[in-house]
């Protein structure tokens, strides 16, 4: 039992690292000029274009970095949903006279 804990917690660890290092490695979808960490419920937002000569943002890109034979959790699964749904916003949150 204790092994299978040590081995389980060894590979979220591994896991938080890759997320770290992900936009520094071969085949990222964007430059890691482009992207911010988020974390949860996904862990990246990149903004393709961006640092590039004209700064012109081309897209607006969601990740999750998965390791191994990792799945999708069901709120990942429903947020790539969503986002394939198009039900996706923008919003100008202001205060006012602060």
């Amino acid at each position: 039992e204790r092994q299978d804990a040590i081995k389980k917690s060894r590979s979220v660890l591994a896991g938080q690292l890759c997320e770290q290092v992900a936009p520094f490695l071969p085949n990222f979808p964007c430059s890691h000029d482009d992207v911010g960490f988020i974390g949860k419920p996904i862990d990246f937002i990149g903004f393709s274009g961006m640092s590039s000569e004209t700064g012109e943002i081309k897209e607006i890109v969601f990740i999750e970095v998965k390791t191994g034979n990792s799945a999708l959790s069901k709120r990942e699964q429903e947020i790539r949903t969503a986002i394939e749904q198009k039900r996706v916003r923008y919003v100008e949150y202001r205060i006012e006279d602060v």
